[in-house]
């Protein structure tokens, strides 16, 4: 019956059951030799972020990575991405090579299915609400300094989506994994928006014809209203299964509260619809083609590949909608393909998002019924060898105080012992341009709620587009510096510095839990400095030692025997 939904359905052309390997068997240095069905070139995908749980649940996500050619059988295999999502045993996805397209889905009974689907026949457009004219809501930003805004989502779906769809809420939770990889892709971090998909549920509406007057419909339902409410829902998503003739529509050009509801129909297939129609909520535009109206809020397309072979790409807010629709958000400080994805001046979808995004955030309040929840945030590039800075902070109903700790992956999946604690995370970034260094983050409230969250810092290009100055960065990396000798430490250790300038430093110590045991401050000069740490009343165990020196936090972990 799951098989026949999925064969029945308008875009799939073909259909074959597959086995699926762990994903960490796969990949060889952080990248999967892909060979799809029907494709004469194999994709070399290169892991971006691997999300690996402690229950054994995981999210793999990777972009094909290939250079340049000079024939068009060297420019096949050269654009795409893949996804892949365990929940308890659950293993789904989607695979996008060039212009050609597969989901994979989970049947149950230890089958699984990957479905090849073809959107040429299906480039349905979306309906973007009438804005009225320029709509630019930086005024109306909150000041978000050490402050997180997730935007809580309530997902409804209606009978017909319900029937038509096998595995509807695997596709839900592949649109919101999508969504958020959007967002990381277009440097949006966690901080300054995630979306959280706060509930699942079936929502009884019968679609009519017309995609537009269903959602002025939904807008105004006072059940929908009501269900928000009762989930503190900041934006709602409809699922719907409706003869339109358009993939989606947002209740408007936001950010409006009072009709901050978006249709994605049949879960917008694997085209981003879900991540469309939630930015029209937040302010975003189409293309400056489609809508003239407004500043830089708009969607981008452009060229990459090789001559003459180069392909149109599109952000996820241009129209028409169509198989080129790559995963990122216009903005002229991201690069894919070496190409930018957007300019200052007209399309900074990621931009608009960060402004409006503590607005929508705010629609309702945090309830405190809510899990508990980690955020990481961090810019998730760096030089080569350079250092860089991680932050954590918790959301959602767990109470404060907070314990966060934090580990380390080279291949994303095994963690060693534990590298720090407290909400803030110092490393220095691979010296291998192209190497990801994976990184989680264990939180824990006050009343023993824990949640797993995950980032990455990858060690980018030092020519294009960074204009790195690696050996610079080096050595600036080891102009400043502590140690600890011995480690193991006896009854004292010494604490050395090594800092550029004159400074001020603090230094607090923890345990291996968190609990802070001591702090100090004092002024270094430039060059080296020592002093002694005494240790003896210390009980055997790991201790970190967290030390400031001037705007650099530096974690150093040792052990008292």
């Amino acid at each position: 019956m799951k098989l026949g939904k999925i064969q029945q359905e308008s875009t799939t052309v073909s259909t074959q059951f597959v086995q699926v390997a762990f994903v960490k068997d796969l990949q060889q240095g952080g990248v999967i030799n892909l060979q799809m069905p029907g494709k004469d070139c194999t994709a070399q995908v290169k892991a971006k972020t691997i999300e690996a749980c402690s229950n054994g649940d995981y999210y793999w996500y990777g972009e094909v990575e290939k250079e340049d050619g000079e024939t068009e059988e060297e420019c096949e295999c050269y654009n795409g991405s893949v996804t892949v999502i365990s929940r308890a045993g659950r293993v789904f996805g989607s695979v996008h090579i060039d212009d050609d397209h597969w989901s994979l889905h989970e049947l149950g009974g230890g089958k699984r299915v990957l479905a090849r689907r073809d959107y040429t026949n299906n480039v349905l457009e979306c309906a973007m609400p009438d804005s009225g004219g320029k709509i630019v809501a930086e005024a109306m930003a909150q000041d978000r300094t050490e402050v997180n805004c997730p935007v809580r989502v309530l997902a409804l779906y209606t009978p017909n989506a319900e029937a038509a769809a096998a595995d509807l809420e695997d596709r839900i939770l592949t649109a919101f994994v999508n969504a958020n990889q959007i967002l990381r892709n277009s440097k949006v971090t966690p901080n300054q928006l995630t979306f959280i998909l706060h509930s699942i549920q079936l929502f009884d509406f019968d679609e009519t014809d017309n995609i537009q007057d269903d959602v002025t419909t939904l807008v105004s339902d006072a059940m929908v209203a009501q269900m928000r409410d009762d989930t503190q829902a900041d934006l709602v998503v409809v699922y719907t299964d409706g003869e339109y003739s358009l993939w989606g529509v947002a209740g408007a050009l936001g950010p409006s509260s009072g009709s901050a509801l978006c249709i994605v129909n049949r879960v917008g297939e694997s085209l981003h619809t879900t991540a469309h129609e939630m930015a029209h909520l937040l302010g975003c535009r189409h293309d400056i083609y489609d809508d003239p109206n407004g500043d830089f809020e708009h969607g981008h397309i452009f060229k990459t590949g090789c001559w003459p072979f180069r392909d149109k790409q599109k952000t996820v807010m241009y129209v028409p909608v169509s198989p080129q629709r790559i995963p990122y958000f216009s903005n002229p400080d991201v690069y894919y393909k070496k190409e930018s994805t957007g300019t200052e001046e007209y399309e900074n979808n990621a931009r608009q998002l960060r402004t409006n995004a503590c607005t929508v955030a705010a629609f309702r309040t945090d309830d405190v019924s809510s899990p508990f929840k980690v955020i990481p945030s961090s810019d998730q590039e760096a030089c080569p060898c350079a250092y860089t800075t991680f932050y954590a902070s918790g959301v959602g109903g767990g109470p404060g105080p907070y314990q966060f700790e934090w580990y380390t992956s080279t291949d994303g999946f095994t963690y060693g012992t534990l590298q720090g604690i407290g909400s803030v995370f110092s490393v220095n970034a691979p010296c291998t341009p192209g190497a990801n260094l994976h990184i989680k983050v264990k939180g824990i409230s006050s009343d023993n709620q824990t949640h797993e969250a995950f980032t990455y810092v990858v060690a980018i290009d030092p020519g294009f587009p960074s204009n790195c100055d690696r050996n610079n960065r080096v050595a600036n990396t080891q102009e400043e510096f502590v140690t600890l000798m011995p480690n193991p430490a006896g009854e004292a250790v010494l604490l050395t510095i090594q800092s550029p300038s004159a400074a001020n430093v603090a230094f607090s110590l923890n345990d291996a839990v968190g609990r802070l045991l001591s702090q100090q401050s004092f002024p270094v000069e430039k060059g080296q400095t020592q002093g002694r740490l005494d240790t003896s009343a210390l009980s055997p165990g790991v201790y970190f030692l967290q030390v400031r020196v001037g705007d650099r936090l530096i974690s150093q972990k040792f052990v008292k025997n």
